[in-house]
């Protein structure tokens, strides 16, 4: 069970959150540096990736005690973390859509091209331009 979020900054207080906070039941917290080409302009939908830092938060959901203990924990490490509040359509979690990740006017296209190009649904995601659950 992941969740992914970009952060703003690595601060002295960020660091104390995630070295001095015990991880379990989660199973790793991994801090990736982003720069680069990812922070050029971009046309993709998503544009470019300022945030200096991605956060991997990652734990086994074994049964519904632990899928509690696992998202509680991820709730309190992100409660005192720079969370950036957007993120790449990647990083969303299944409590998400598209719409977390994307302007409007992305999602609208894409919406546009799925009913256009696929209108019986043949193609199916996780994320589904319309919002809903694919099964």
């Amino acid at each position: 069970m992941t969740r992914e979020e970009l952060l703003h900054h690595l601060d002295d207080a960020a660091l104390a959150t995630l070295v001095d906070t015990p991880l379990v039941p989660l199973m790793t917290a991994q801090v990736r540096h982003l720069g680069g080409a990812l922070t050029e302009p971009s046309d993709s939908p998503h544009g470019p990736l300022p945030e200096p830092y991605a956060l991997y938060l990652f734990g086994v959901p074994s049964d519904p005690a632990t899928v509690r203990g696992i998202e509680a924990k991820q709730r309190e490490l992100l409660s005192g973390l720079p969370v950036a509040g957007r993120k790449p359509v990647t990083f969303l979690n299944r409590d998400e859509q598209l719409a977390d990740a994307l302007p409007a006017a992305a999602v609208e296209r894409l919406r546009r091209i799925k009913t256009e190009r696929d209108p019986d649904g043949v193609i199916r995601s996780n994320l589904s331009a319309h919002g809903t659950v694919q099964p």
